[in-house]
């Protein structure tokens, strides 16, 4: 496991055209494992048009370990149709 998203402040918020947070998600609320998972709150409806974006970026870089052939993550979305993207 690379992060399991239970500390929120391992975690920052980076924007464009947009407000949001990081917080831990409620007990009622999905998460995978652990006590906890990373919740990312934005709103898009802050700015002027165009192109929005709200990011959790990793405080320090993650370190990958071996050759692993695959890397997954569990997402629990609001069915907003925003997308999704990672960068590794």
């Amino acid at each position: 496991m690379i992060d399991s998203f239970d500390v929120t402040t391992n975690w920052a918020v980076n924007t464009a055209k947009a407000a949001a947070t990081i917080v831990n998600a409620s007990k009622a609320e999905p998460f995978r494992e652990g006590a906890s998972s990373l919740k990312l709150n934005y709103d898009f409806t802050t700015a002027e048009s165009g192109t929005k974006a709200a990011y959790a970026v990793a405080q320090k870089p993650k370190a990958i370990e071996g050759l692993p052939k695959q890397i997954g993550v569990w997402v629990y979305g609001d069915a907003a149709k925003h997308w999704l993207r990672g960068v590794i």
